[in-house]
């Protein structure tokens, strides 16, 4: 367990280095730290499997931000492989404002690479969630 803190504790701080590279207007560079911290992630996830939630939600958080980071800059496709992954670990998730988002931002991806059923889907899913969210509402009107 120690070595596991250990890990995440390095997370942690790669994560702090890429929250400052994006307020400071460096999405490459902060995309480039999440990555790293998604992948020091995954090689603690074969060694630590028994933390396998604590690992999953940490990750779909660094997902999100790297979907984020993406999005600001309208990489659509990036964007929805990273919403995809924190939708993919769902099941782990607590905070339903994460699944949200991942929701959002990827149906939004998907209506401006013209796949709107696929954004309807998504954006349908966010009504259901959050019932007066007003972004959905407009994305599946323009759908």
């Amino acid at each position: 367990q120690l070595k596991f803190e250990k890990i995440m504790i390095k997370v942690e701080v790669v994560k702090e280095k890429a929250k400052v590279k994006f307020k400071k207007g460096a999405d490459a560079d902060s995309i480039k730290l999440y990555k790293n911290a998604a992948e020091i992630l995954e090689i603690a996830y074969e060694d630590f499997g028994v933390f396998k939630k604590e690992i999953a939600q940490l990750e779909a958080a660094i997902f999100g931000n790297i979907a984020f980071c993406y999005g600001k800059d309208q990489h659509d496709r990036n964007q929805i492989e990273y919403c995809t992954k924190v939708l993919e670990r769902s099941l782990y998730i607590e905070d339903v404002n994460m699944l949200i988002k991942a929701y959002l931002r990827r149906g939004l991806a998907y209506e401006s690479t013209e796949k709107y059923k696929a954004a309807i889907n998504d954006l349908t899913r966010v009504r259901e969630l959050q019932p007066m969210n007003k972004q959905a509402q407009q994305g599946i009107q323009r759908c």
